[in-house]
């Protein structure tokens, strides 16, 4: 009797986590975003970014600051989007760094502005708004889970993917900005 309760058990067990990682691996993944769309939502976002007024607080205080931005949209909702307009939200890391005022700008560097890289999910609408991960230990987990959908979640946890390009466009575009 006992041997038949502990082969019922096992079963059911076996049953929960193989129904379990049936229902994980059927979890759609976000497709690739087309070309057309990555390129036309990651200058909606960096625009929506330059010209925003709480972004421009995002990584310091002091005012007249303004930030410049290059981004890579890595995910949208819905996944099947295939126009701008059907774009609920938008997924993409972003590496900004902000230019003190014109009267403060002479013989500074791009490499010693403030910056921020980080992941965010920009909801499209009128007006556009934006979410970022705060910092902190605890926290930042958390706010990804909370911000990001699982199928996207691995991107924004695992870094900027093209980073070393973005600082390279960045760069330049800031000391343009600075000269």
């Amino acid at each position: 009797m006992r041997t038949r309760w502990w082969a019922a058990t096992a079963v059911v067990a076996l049953v929960a986590v193989g129904g379990g990682a049936a229902v994980w691996s059927a979890t759609p993944r976000h497709a690739p975003v087309p070309a057309a769309l990555h390129d036309a939502l990651t200058a909606r976002v960096v625009r929506h970014l330059e010209a925003d007024p709480a972004w421009a607080t995002e990584s310091t205080m002091e005012p007249g600051y303004q930030p410049v931005c290059e981004g890579d949209v890595f995910g949208l909702d819905p996944v099947d989007a295939r126009d701008v307009g059907q774009v609920r939200s938008v997924y993409a890391w972003v590496f900004c760094k902000w230019l003190p005022p014109a009267e403060h700008r002479a013989g500074r560097t791009a490499q010693e502005l403030p910056a921020e890289v980080v992941p965010i999910a920009v909801r499209l609408g009128q007006p556009d708004r934006f979410e970022v991960p705060r910092d902190g230990e605890g926290v930042y987990p958390a706010d990804i889970r909370r911000i990001f959908p699982r199928d996207v979640r691995d991107v924004a946890f695992g870094g900027f993917p093209g980073l070393d390009a973005a600082t390279t466009r960045l760069d330049a575009r800031v000391t343009a900005l600075l000269a």
